[in-house]
């Protein structure tokens, strides 16, 4: 808990947690889009938290994390 996780993205990518607890990246309109290269999140609770790229992944697929 508080700690912050940057990822830094080259390409047309965005971050979704896999519980929807956070989605980043996101271009004007709420879509993942490729106008970012940084994003970061502090956490706020204690967990392991899964995340993929909405575009080329999918919850435990594509490019996502490894669970």
């Amino acid at each position: 808990m508080g700690d912050t996780v940057v990822w830094r993205i080259d390409g047309f990518h965005n971050v979704r947690e896999d519980n929807n607890k956070f989605r980043l990246g996101e271009n004007q309109n709420g879509d993942p889009g490729s106008t970012w290269d940084t994003v970061r999140y502090t956490f706020t609770e204690v967990g392991t938290f899964g995340y993929y790229c909405e575009i080329h992944g999918f919850v435990g697929g594509g490019m996502a994390t490894a669970r």
